[in-house]
């Protein structure tokens, strides 16, 4: 068993040499993740093609931990987080032989997209943002926008149909 020596600001000196944070096994194994989504089915105005909006989440389904919240339709990166893994889905119909599509952004940055493009604007179609990981710091914003190649109304499902995941990995 090694000893160690408590020095300034919560860091020691263990008896190899190194020094290091105080962090206990439960920290280290604690799951710290949150998946949010619509309250309700939700529709957009799509003034603009090939532009982005953050979905406006307003719905927390589950959320272990506390490194991680939902914060101004995004979720926010609490202190001591490095890499998130992050996915989602949407649910989405509105824009007939048009591309729809959703994108992971960190902060103001696109990291990934998904596309969809239905025969007609009845259909719902579900797209899936493949998983990402990411190097985060605290105060970061993770975010799922969404957008369309043409203008007009879209319509994004709520309920559990669009969800958004985001889990700690370190």
């Amino acid at each position: 068993m090694s000893k160690s020596i408590k020095l300034n600001n919560d860091l020691y000196l263990d008896s190899s040499g190194i020094v290091h944070n105080k962090t206990t096994l439960k920290e280290l194994l604690e799951l710290n993740a949150i998946t949010v989504g619509l309250s309700a089915n939700t529709t957009f105005n799509i003034t603009s093609a090939w532009s982005y909006a953050n979905v406006t989440f307003n719905k927390t389904i589950r959320n272990f931990g506390t490194k991680l919240s939902l914060s101004n339709n995004g979720i926010k990166i609490g202190k001591g987080v490095n890499h998130v893994r992050v996915t989602g889905s949407a649910m989405l119909n509105g824009i007939a032989n048009g591309d729809m599509y959703i994108a992971l952004k960190h902060n103001s940055s696109v990291l990934a997209e998904s596309y969809y493009r239905p025969s007609n604007s009845t259909y719902y179609g579900t797209i899936t943002l493949p998983n990402q990981i990411i190097s985060v710091t605290e105060g970061d914003m993770i975010y799922m926008s969404y957008g369309a190649g043409a203008t007009g109304s879209l319509k994004i499902a709520g309920s559990n149909y669009t969800t958004f995941t985001v889990e700690v990995i370190d």
